[in-house]
This record gives structure tokens, sequence and C-alpha cells, in this order.
């Protein structure tokens, strides 16, 4: 009598699968991961060259048949362990392989459908079947999409039949005797489980006999993964216990398992239950309503608001999460403020030389703001550009002097003359004559003002490092 070797609990519901199963379910597992290497395979050979119809006629049939006839290496040797050594290859592909492999038949299919479904009409058609020894798509055949989707389906064909030779293995193990694994599903049965379940998710089975029924379903097709996400959904089972024996019979859950991690995707953090993740969606909208008092974006507003979120009571990181944003948003209001502070106080300053220019270091320096690496920034920026700086600074003093000067020459016109020049000068400029000469004057003038930050010190005053 075979034994259970593997037991699961989905809920009240206790599932045992005896040895031969197991067995089964190991070799099945084993030639999923061979189906997928030799799509890779395939992929290898072909997806990185530039690639004609032709080149896929001659090429990868062959290269297809060349991935079949090495994994089927692998069934001869499976069943030399197993003590079946009468079998070669060519016996195995004729008794047993032959009624699954349909890997010719595909791959001419494939290549027919794309010709007649890309073809713009009859005539074309049929002059790219005719003449397809010399057609080309193109000049670039690795990236042209036609290409690449008909190599994409001659994979996908490559992992199907790779993948069907455990069914002639299982074939060729049980009509040697070693019935000691199990058969493969067959289309009855699958069909079978599928009734038993329809009829139990309408709630048509007697509750006596709900477990008879489960357990049936189970043992004409285990791979049915309807019955597991039922009973997973419904909560007859916990998304643990369902995913121990989905893991086990290798039944992909990519697709149900990224949307169900999305719906636990709450301000992109991925919680641990769907149960957090409602928890978390609340929370998230009493923060996000919080958030809309800012009003201006200063640094006391995000002082207030982060106070509102710390006191506020909330179980999940959402509250975390957002105060570490709105600290971040806080340190760079306050650094911009800084910076204007710092920007402000050097534009203050005057480098005519290294001497002038270590005292206006040491003043940035010493100047009260809380983001030293503001500070720091300026340093050096004007240690980078020192030479520059002070070659720009003594040309602005010049300006100034001249400017001075013809402000001081101004001044001491009697009040007539001072009135007739100035009358002059606004002429001149309304009439668009001279506009280097006024362009001058504003560039002195501005010069000034930067000099003797707006007249609150005298140009002597910045020659002889007095400021």
């Amino acid at each position: 009598m075979r034994s259970l070797q593997k037991c699961f609990i989905l809920g009240k519901y206790s599932i045992g699968f005896k040895d031969d199963f197991v067995k089964y379910n190991e070799l099945k597992r084993q030639y999923m991961e061979l189906s997928k290497n030799a799509a890779v395979e395939f992929n290898d050979a072909f997806f990185k060259e530039s690639m004609t119809i032709q080149d896929i006629k001659e090429k990868a049939l062959e290269k297809g048949n060349d991935i079949i006839l090495k994994n089927v290496e692998v069934a001869i040797k499976y069943l030399i362990n197993n003590d079946i050594m009468g079998i070669d290859k060519d016996t195995f592909i004729e008794k047993y392989y032959d009624k699954f492999c349909t890997l010719n038949k595909d791959f001419t299919d494939i290549i027919s459908f794309n010709f007649i479904s890309k073809g713009s009409n009859i005539k074309e058609v049929a002059q790219s079947i005719i003449n397809s020894v010399g057609n080309v798509i193109g000049d670039n055949y690795g990236k042209n999409n036609y290409i690449q989707e008909i190599l994409e389906s001659l994979s996908n064909a490559i992992e199907d039949n790779v993948f069907k030779i455990h069914y002639s293995l299982v074939d060729a193990m049980r009509e040697n005797g070693k019935e000691y694994i199990a058969k493969y599903v067959m289309e009855e049965e699958e069909k079978l489980s599928l009734a038993l379940l329809n009829n139990f998710r309408d709630g048509l089975i007697p509750k006596e006999k709900e477990e008879i029924v489960v357990k049936e379903i189970i043992e004409k097709n285990p791979y049915n993964k309807e019955l597991y996400m039922y009973l997973m959904n419904s909560g007859e089972a916990s998304k643990k216990d369902i995913y121990e024996i989905i893991e086990f019979l290798a039944i992909d859950m990519s697709e149900e398992k990224s949307k169900e991690k999305e719906e636990r995707t709450v301000d992109g953090i991925v919680f641990d239950t769907l149960e957090e993740a409602e928890v978390a969606k609340d929370e998230l909208k009493r923060i996000q309503d919080i958030e809309n008092k800012i009003k201006t974006g200063s640094e006391s507003d995000y002082k207030e608001i982060i106070e509102e979120i710390r006191n506020g009571d909330y179980k999940t990181i959402i509250k975390d999460k957002h105060i570490l944003e709105l600290s971040e948003k806080l340190v760079e209001t306050i650094e911009s403020e800084d910076r204007k502070i710092v920007e402000r106080y050097y534009n203050t300053l005057v480098f005519l030389d290294q001497e002038s220019m270590k005292r206006g270091i040491a003043k940035i320096r010493n100047l009260d703001v809380r983001t030293k690496k503001v500070k720091e920034e300026k340093i050096r920026y004007i240690v980078n550009r020192s030479e520059k700086i002070i070659k720009r600074h003594r040309i602005l003093l010049e300006r100034a002097k001249r400017y001075e000067v013809r402000v001081k020459a101004l001044k001491t016109l009697p009040k007539e003359e001072k009135n007739a020049l100035i009358r002059i000068i606004s002429k001149t400029i309304e009439k668009g004559n001279d506009i280097i000469e006024d362009l001058q004057e504003r560039s002195e003038r501005e010069a000034w003002r930067f000099i003797t930050n707006n007249g609150t010190r005298s140009i002597e005053d910045v020659e002889e490092n007095r400021i």
C-alpha cells in the first residue's frame, strides 16, 4: 500500500499526497526547470543576432531539435537510473514522445501565420511565401519587431515541447512496470475536478461531504489552482497554508502575488497584510489632510505640521515616512533661507587681494546661520575662483572711481549749468544718441553701488581694507 509522504493542512481540510504522486511531482518540477532553460538557450542563440526569415527556417528549427534531443537524453538517463536499460533515444522518441511532440508543426504554423498576418494583400502574402528563401524584412533584423515576435513564439514552442518530455517519460516508466510514479493528470480528470469545484463553490455540496469533495478535487487534479485561490479568498484556509501547498506543486502564482502585493502597497510601502494596508490607507488620508494645511512652505509651516502628525494616533509606519519627508523639506527650507543670508552678505564683500579675501572668508565662517554646509559651499566657491573674483572686483573698483569723479564734477557745477547739463544728457538719451556712453555710466553706477555697499562706506575705506 502506498503511504502518504507529504501532508498539508488547508483550514479544516487535511490533504495528503502519496509517494507515487510526490515522485511524479518531482519529475514535473524538474522538466519545468529544464523547459525554461531550453527557452533561455534558444534565446541566447538567436535574440542577440540579426536574423532573416531564411535564417530562422535554416537554423532555428535545427537548434530547437538539438535542444529537444539534449533533454531527451536526460529522460534516457532517468530510465536507466530506474533500471530500464532497453530504451534508447530513437525508441523513446518513436514509441513515447512522438505523440506529444509538436515542434515541427509549431514552427511551420508560427512562420506561416506571421507571413499571412503581416502581409498587406493576398498577392504580397503569396509572393512572400513563394519567395521566402530570399526574403528579407529589413537591414537590422535583430531589432525588427516582426522577427522578434516570431522568435518569441518559437521560444515558447520549444519550452512547451521540452516540458512534454516528462509525459513520455511517465508512460515509459509505467509501461515497464515502474508504477511507483503516478500518472500525469488526464483531460477527463481535469474536467471532473473543475466540475466538482464548481459545485463546491456554488454551495451545492452538503456540509458533511465537503471534505470528501475537496480531497477528490485535489486527487483528480492536484494542480487545480482555482481551488486553492477559492479556499484562500473565502477564508477557508490561510494564505500561509495555501502558499505552502502551491510552492510544493510549483503552481505559477506570479500574477496573483503581484496583484496581492499591489493591494498591500500604500504610499510606496509594502505592508505584511491586507488588513494593515487598509489601516495605512486611512492613516495616509488623515496625514494628507493635515499636510494640505501648508500655506507658504515656510519653516514655521513645516514645524507645525510635523508636530501635529507626531502627536497623532497612528499605528503604521506611514506616520514615520511622512514625518521624515516633511523633516527633509524643513531642512531644505532652512538651507534655502541660510543660503539667502550668506549670499546677501557675500554681495557686500569686496576682494581686492588675498588678504581681504582671507578676512572675508573668516567673516562668512562666523556668520550666525544654522546650516554649516551653506557657509562652506560659499567659501569653496570663493577659494576656487579667487583670482577671477579679485580681478573682477578690481575692475569694479576702477569703474566706481570714475563714477564718483563724474558725480563730484556734476556737483561742483553751478545750479544753472548743472540743470542744463542734465537736460542735455536726458535729451541725448531720449533720442537714442550716445547709448554706449549711457551704458557705461550705468555700469559705473552699479559698480559704485557695489563697492560702497550703496553708499554706506567710502571707496577709500575699501581700498585701504578697512571694511
